[in-house]
């Protein structure tokens, strides 16, 4: 078991390789985890509460330091001590003093001993003033406002409250600070939703029913240490994503191309849906060959998985084509918070990247088939903009409405389903349907 201490030291570890490295949240942590095979259970949860919690309200905490500090350029593993110190005193039940107690210590084991009088002083004052601080007002429609409020960069936030409102902005930022659920799809070619419930439940895992069918949300338990994941009863993917599947899987193609599949969990839905022959493509042979080895595990012997470019025109027409692009991410920063944080800058390139991806893979589309174009962003200059620019050179394609279910869950979807603020707990994303008419 490793000592607490010890936890803090891994959570500032892994912290400060997302921040200043520019890593990956959930390969990080998942990475770590699955490395520790006799790290305790609480030890488990203390680390990744911690990590996550942190970077979820890394500007809040920035804000209350600030407050406490007239320094402005702290260093970078000093900052991250801090933050965890505060996180931890405002929302894990720590005591206050031997808290203090033991960040100093790690500020003097991360060799930052000339810090430990600045981090030693901060913590008391926080603590002596009872933890107190001031944040500006949520009403106020000001970006800088939701930019602490809700720890995303301001660019970000001018972007959703231009595209969608302030209200509906401020919703979608409050509700990125709650934990995303982690949801499965039953695999309907082995078993149905009630007997994998009670599969589930025998190995310890509790899931409730999701709306939509076929789809369980986990309550509590690690279903990827079940006996019924490796017989490939059900494989994860968000709700939203689910959803993207369930819209394709309407129209019944018998073929089905996904030009950037990897992970896999649209084909794999897709597949079982319809029982269609799937190409899914990818641009790395690794994650090509991570789409084979859950094809495999799920029985789904109909789905082909091959390393392609996208940018690049396949060659050859399918039913359906299935382009869920390279995008900002923005649907999924509870789930990647460090996406929060990135500049505006560092997307740059994303717009004409989709486009290329859009018109290449509408080559692949067969006359009367369909062309369904996702992004997990919120940003219309990545989606309704992209599609919209395409049918402005693409006259033989023509805009068609989402099904009607989807209305349950996103009222008034229409022409585009924009799944921010539904009647649903699901991660932000965009799904629009294109029919080629010659």
């Amino acid at each position: 078991m490793i000592k607490k201490k010890n936890c803090r030291e891994v959570a500032m570890g892994l912290i400060y390789r997302v921040i200043v490295e520019d890593g990956y949240s959930n390969i990080i942590l998942n990475s770590f985890l699955n490395s520790e095979d006799n790290l305790a259970s609480r030890d488990r949860d203390f680390i990744s509460r911690l990590f996550y919690g942190v970077l979820e309200t890394k500007l809040t905490l920035d804000y209350i330091i600030s407050s406490y500090s007239k320094v402005k350029k702290i260093q970078n593993k000093v900052r991250i001590i801090l933050e965890m110190a505060i996180y931890e005193l405002l929302y894990m039940n720590a005591r206050d003093y031997a808290i203090v107690n033991e960040y100093v210590n790690l500020v003097k084991a991360s060799k930052n001993k000339g810090a430990v009088g600045f981090v030693n002083a901060i913590l008391r004052a926080f603590i002596k003033k009872n933890k107190t601080f001031e944040l500006p007002c949520e009403e106020d429609s000001n970006i800088e406002n939701l930019e602490i409020l809700y720890s995303c960069s301001s660019w970000i936030v001018e972007s959703l409250i231009n595209d969608y409102g302030f209200e509906a902005a401020k919703n979608f930022l409050k509700r990125q600070l709650s934990r995303a659920s982690v949801a499965i799809r039953v695999n309907t070619t082995k078993i149905n939703c009630s007997d994998l419930t009670a599969k589930l439940n025998e190995e310890g895992i509790s899931v409730q029913k999701a709306p939509i069918e076929n789809c369980l949300v986990v309550e509590q338990g690690n279903v990827l240490r079940t006996q019924a994941f490796l017989d490939g009863l059900f494989h994860i993917q968000d709700i939203s994503s689910q959803i993207c599947s369930l819209i394709a899987s309407h129209f019944k193609p018998k073929s089905v191309l996904d030009v950037c599949a990897a992970p896999g969990g649209k084909t794999f839905t897709i597949a079982q849906e319809t029982g269609a022959d799937i190409v899914a493509c990818d641009l790395y042979s690794k994650r090509v060959g991570l789409i084979n080895k859950n094809a495999k595990r799920l029985g789904l012997s109909k789905i082909d998985s091959v390393v392609f470019n996208a940018e690049n025109e396949y060659g050859k027409t399918f039913d359906l084509v299935l382009c869920d692009v390279p995008c900002s991410g923005i649907g999924v920063i509870r789930r990647k918070p460090e996406i929060k944080y990135r500049k505006a800058d560092d997307i740059n390139d994303l717009n004409k990247l989709q486009r290329k991806i859009i018109q290449s893979a509408s080559t692949s589309v067969k006359p009367g088939g369909y062309l369904v174009y996702s992004t997990c962003t919120l940003r219309k200059v990545e989606n309704e903009n992209v599609v919209c620019n395409f049918l402005k050179d693409n006259d033989n394609f023509e805009i068609y409405s989402v099904p009607q279910f989807v209305n349950e869950y996103f009222p008034n979807s229409g022409q585009f389903l924009t799944m921010i603020n539904g009647n649903i707990d699901c991660d932000g994303f965009f799904v629009s349907v294109l029919r080629r008419v010659d």
